[in-house]
């Protein structure tokens, strides 16, 4: 698997010549984390990218269509695709890791309930975005390893697996760029946080959005914590304006990929 040596800062692809704000300084503005994506990481799988938004690094891999192997109690489940998200975190991809009472009797090789979680996440995130209804009776196969967490892996999963199925030429109607911010104290609100800048403040609330950029279209929207109408919307516009400024990011990554594919071995 070929990973970039370093990423990249936001500014370095924007007009201003000035490095990015400090953590205490992102109050209220759309500045982001270093970020770097490179599409056709993995030789093996039909579609893959890699992402760091930070110091928050993943992989994820596409494979299908394919047979439908995952079973539904739903009679008219079939009459199109659908996606199979799995999300695994690396053993070393936490600092502090924390066991629930229900990860304490799991199966050994069954997802945590984190990983659950996440998988379910990023499947309702994604599957607005792909055309599953010409590919009736077939599943996606997509696999997220999480390399380290250090805040924001719902986004990063979502831009990352987006990336990986436009890398193996999945019908899409549009790519998923996704952004997070934190709300504190006084309705301030910090952009992409990492675990890091958040251990010292009190957190009131979370948003997380995905968007659909072309359509400007809103697929996810999660929230957690308790924050008022205002600042909710306040919010959601700060973190749409994220994902835009990601979009030409994304774009020159899958791109790159095309060119690279298509060169003469």
């Amino acid at each position: 698997m070929r990973l970039p040596a370093s990423s990249l800062p936001l500014s370095h692809f924007t007009q201003s010549s000035s490095g990015l704000p400090s953590h205490s300084d992102r109050q209220n503005t759309a500045n982001m984390r270093p970020f770097f994506i490179r599409a056709n990481v993995l030789e093996s799988a039909k579609g893959s990218a890699y992402i760091e938004m930070g110091n928050t690094k993943l992989v994820c891999s596409v494979d299908g269509p394919k047979e439908i192997t995952v079973s539904s109690d739903s009679g008219d489940a079939y009459s199109e695709g659908i996606l199979n998200v799995r999300v695994k975190f690396a053993v070393f991809s936490h600092q502090e890791r924390t066991v629930s009472d229900a990860d304490a009797h799991r199966r050994i090789g069954d997802p945590t309930e984190l990983e659950t979680k996440l998988a379910a996440n990023i499947q309702d995130g994604l599957s607005p975005a792909v055309c599953l209804d010409r590919i009736p009776r077939a599943q996606i196969d997509i696999n997220c390893t999480i390399l380290e967490d250090q805040g924001g892996v719902l986004s990063a999963a979502l831009i990352c697996a987006s990336s990986a199925l436009a890398d193996a030429g999945i019908d899409m109607y549009d790519l998923v760029l996704s952004s997070s911010l934190a709300v504190v104290d006084n309705d301030q609100m910090i952009v992409d946080p990492s675990t890091t800048c958040l251990a010292d403040k009190p957190i009131s609330g979370s948003v997380t959005v995905a968007l659909m950029p072309s359509l400007n279209q809103v697929v996810t929207c999660e929230q957690s914590g308790a924050c008022s109408p205002e600042t909710l919307r306040k919010a959601i516009r700060l973190a749409t304006e994220c994902c835009v400024k990601l979009h030409p990011l994304v774009q020159k990554a899958l791109v790159t990929s095309v060119r690279l594919r298509s060169r003469p071995k």
